[in-house]
């Protein structure tokens, strides 16, 4: 679909994309925060309940809504991190994926074997903190291509340069600003978003959470 449009409303096209797969990695790492430690048990209840009831079109919803639910965000998260990796070919890119889909099997079967060395806990913490990273660098794309397209103001020049120490391009560089946001050459605009993004997060991922209370009979 994508590539039957003009360049400029595939450009923005593509800013939608990476945008919209942003807001749902965030979307889903706080979701799973609030819902995550009762997930199993309630999917479990409510399939137990349907079974013992024959309401198997109620299973059967429950899968399909759960599988488009996982394949679409898949989709979505792969073609806002092929857009952001800014790759002119797409061999490259399908070859990151599949090396990142055999270290999932592989994380996962180490998490079966070895649950007492690498939790599901532990993992789920490191999970979030890449979730965000990823999140926080497909922002930063979306904003470059807001500039591109002329809606947001040209930046005025660059804060510093860090080339010399880790450019943001080439294998080690590119891998670390598209999956962080990283910039050698900052703006004005690509700083303050990255540094009102993180500031977002932080404060919700640390703010103090509300104590029950105790209802008085």
């Amino acid at each position: 679909f994508a590539e039957v449009l003009p360049d400029n409303a595939q450009q923005a096209w593509q800013t939608g994309m990476v945008f919209l797969a942003a807001a749902l990695i965030i979307q889903m790492v706080f979701w799973m925060r609030k819902n995550g430690r009762t997930l199993k048990r309630d999917l479990e209840t409510a399939l137990s309940s349907a079974a013992g009831d024959s309401r198997w079109w109620s299973v059967f919803v429950l899968a399909l809504v759960a599988v488009a639910r996982e394949g679409s965000e898949t989709t979505v998260f792969l073609y806002g991190t092929f857009v952001a990796g800014k790759s002119g070919s797409l061999w490259p890119a399908a070859g990151a994926a599949a090396l990142g889909f055999l270290a999932a099997v592989a994380t996962y079967m180490m998490l079966q074997i070895g649950s007492k060395i690498f939790s599901w806990r532990s993992f789920f913490k490191a999970t979030e903190i890449m979730l965000l990273l990823l999140a926080g660098a497909l922002i930063m794309t979306g904003l470059d291509n807001l500039i591109s397209l002329e809606i947001l103001p040209a930046p005025a020049g660059r804060l510093w340069d860090s080339s010399a120490i880790l450019p943001d391009h080439g294998v080690i560089g590119g891998l670390i600003a598209a999956l962080t946001g990283y910039r050698a050459k900052p703006d004005l605009w690509e700083l303050g978003v990255f540094a009102l993004y993180w500031g977002i997060m932080l404060m919700i991922f640390f703010r103090p959470q509300p104590k029950p209370t105790l209802v008085s009979r």
